[in-house]
């Protein structure tokens, strides 16, 4: 009679690295059909799955083997003849869970002849043509059957629940890990970035001293210029006006030598009335002269006291 298909499905093909033990190869580039078989004859049930013509899965069913969902979408299961572990993505977590109920059901039907031939061993020397005995045993044997693929089910639940929780617990804890990384590198450049700034402001204020201190400089060396200057001008203007109050000194003497040559002169060389004109001539002269330095001599006591004259 040979092998029948019982069940088919369709997934991508992994096996664990036979060196890490740790990560997965790929045994297909694509999704591949993947069936289960099962031989009546010699109750043999096993996994198949061909890529092309190649053979990738060829794991036989036993009672001790156990298919475990690690993630919403990927199962696997250890096959220890093969020394290999099988893993099958599949298109959806339906898929996986129909997958997964087969691999169940195949080994409580494994588990449930193999109990059947254990019972039927066990009763050869009694009365093995009893039929009540024969339906008491099976129908024993299919109930602890059920109840141990329940339980079988559930612990690959919870197993898969609890990897899949410690999967996020480990993620949790290495963002965690990288948040708080983040966290202290933000706040050390923040210092930094307050360090700088307090930096720049206390170099902002000593240029602004500075800028104020060169201008009130600018300021004074300007007024000090121009003092300068007015003290150029008022030491020429001295100079001047000295020199002009020294020639109408000089003039002055010159014009009294004359009035005293012409006194003690009068009388033989001149008239009266020549005398008088002259003198009078002489008179004016004299108070121009007069009148001139007392300009001076005013002109000199407005550059020394310019505050008193400017009144």
């Amino acid at each position: 009679m040979g092998e029948q298909p019982l069940f088919t499905t369709s997934a991508h093909v992994f096996e664990i690295d036979p060196d890490t033990k740790k990560s997965w190869l790929p045994s297909s580039k694509q999704a591949v059909p993947v069936s289960f078989y099962c031989d009546p004859m010699r109750s043999h049930h096993r996994i198949i799955s061909v890529d092309g013509t190649k053979v990738i899965i060829n794991s036989s069913i036993t009672q001790n083997m156990h298919f475990m969902k690690t993630s919403a979408k990927f199962g696997q299961w250890s096959d220890p003849r093969a020394n290999t572990v099988y893993g099958l993505g599949f298109s959806s977590e339906n898929d996986l869970n129909k997958f997964a109920e087969k691999f169940n059901e195949t080994k409580a039907t494994i588990s449930t002849k193999s109990t059947q031939q254990s019972s039927a061993i066990d009763t050869n020397g009694y009365n093995t043509d009893s039929t009540e005995s024969k339906n008491e045993i099976t129908s024993s044997s299919l109930n602890n059957s059920k109840v141990l693929w329940r339980m079988e089910a559930e612990l690959s639940n919870l197993k898969s629940r609890n990897e899949e929780i410690s999967i996020l617990l480990q993620n949790y804890r290495d963002d965690n890990k990288q948040l708080k990384s983040k966290v202290q590198r933000l706040e050390e450049q923040k210092n930094t970035l307050t360090t700088e700034c307090n930096q720049k402001d206390l170099r902002n204020e000593k240029m602004l001293d500075l800028e104020e201190q060169q201008n009130i400089n600018l300021q004074t060396i300007e007024k000090l210029r121009k003092e300068l200057q007015g003290q150029e001008i008022l030491e020429e203007e001295n100079e001047r006006l000295t020199s002009q109050c020294q020639d109408l000194i000089r003039e002055n003497e010159v014009l009294k030598k004359q009035i005293s040559s012409l006194t003690s002169n009068g009388d033989g060389e001149l008239t009266n009335t020549k005398l008088m004109l002259k003198l009078k001539t002489l008179q004016g002269t004299l108070g121009n002269r007069i009148g001139d330095l007392q300009s001076v001599h005013a002109e000199i006591s407005s550059l020394l006291n310019p505050q008193e004259y400017s009144c």
